[in-house]
C-alpha cells in the first residue's frame, strides 16, 4: 500500500506540478521545490499511518473507505468540477479526512457559512462524530440480532438480547436526537453572536 501511495504521489508530482512549473512564473519557480517537499512528506506520512493502521489492525474497513471516496467523488462533482485531490485524500487517508473536506468545501448556490475555519472545522466533526457513533450503534444492533440465533444459548438468554437490543435502539435514537437539538441551539447562539459582531 506504502509503494502504491508513493508512486501514485510521485505520479502526481510529474504529471500536474512539473508541467506548470515549465509555464509558470517566477512565483511557481520558487513555490515548486516546496510543493515537491511536501507532497513528498504527505506521501511518506501516509504510508506510515496506513502502516501503523495495519499493524494494530484498527484500519477501516474497505467498504466505508470505498463509500467514503465515493461520497466525495459525488459531492464535489456536484459542486464544480470532480476534486481529485480531496478524492484521493480521502481514499489514502480515509475517512477521518471527511471533515476537513467538509469545512473546505466549495458552497453551492444558497449556501453559507458562517464564522471561521476552526468553527465549521468543529461542526464538521460533530456531524462526522454522530455518523460514526450512529455506524457503531447499527453495528452492535445487527451483531446482537444475529447472535440469538446462535444454538448454544438459552432461549430466555436469546429473547433478553433482542429485548435489550430494541431497547437501545430507542435510547439511543432518542439521545442521538437530544444532542442534535442540544448541539443546533448552541450553534444557533454562537452564530447569531458571531454574524452581530
Amino acid at each position: 500500500m506504502f509503494h502504491l501511495a508513493k508512486v501514485f504521489g510521485h505520479t502526481i508530482i510529474i504529471t500536474i506540478i512539473r508541467p506548470v512549473r515549465k509555464l509558470s512564473f517566477i512565483f511557481f519557480d520558487k513555490c515548486t521545490p516546496i510543493l515537491l517537499k511536501l507532497c513528498n512528506r504527505c506521501v511518506i506520512l501516509g504510508g506510515n499511518i496506513q502502516r501503523k493502521l495495519e499493524e494494530k489492525k484498527i484500519m477501516w474497513p474497505r467498504w466505508i473507505r470505498a463509500l467514503a471516496t465515493l461520497w466525495v467523488a459525488w459531492d464535489s462533482k456536484q459542486r464544480k468540477t470532480l476534486d481529485w485531490f480531496w478524492v484521493l485524500v480521502v481514499l489514502l487517508l480515509g475517512p477521518l479526512m471527511l471533515p476537513l473536506y467538509l469545512t473546505v468545501r466549495p458552497l453551492t448556490k444558497g449556501e453559507k457559512r458562517t464564522g471561521g475555519f476552526i468553527w465549521n472545522l468543529f461542526i464538521s466533526l460533530e456531524n462526522f462524530a454522530t455518523w460514526v457513533v450512529g455506524l457503531a450503534g447499527a453495528a452492535v444492533f445487527v451483531e446482537n440480532i444475529t447472535t440469538p440465533h446462535d444454538p448454544n444459548l438459552p432461549e430466555v438468554r436469546r429473547a433478553e438480547i433482542k429485548a435489550g437490543s430494541l431497547a437501545g435502539v430507542f435510547i439511543f435514537i432518542f439521545l442521538v436526537g437530544l444532542e442534535k437539538i442540544g448541539f443546533e441551539y448552541f450553534r444557533q447562539q454562537i452564530e447569531k453572536n458571531l454574524t452581530s459582531s
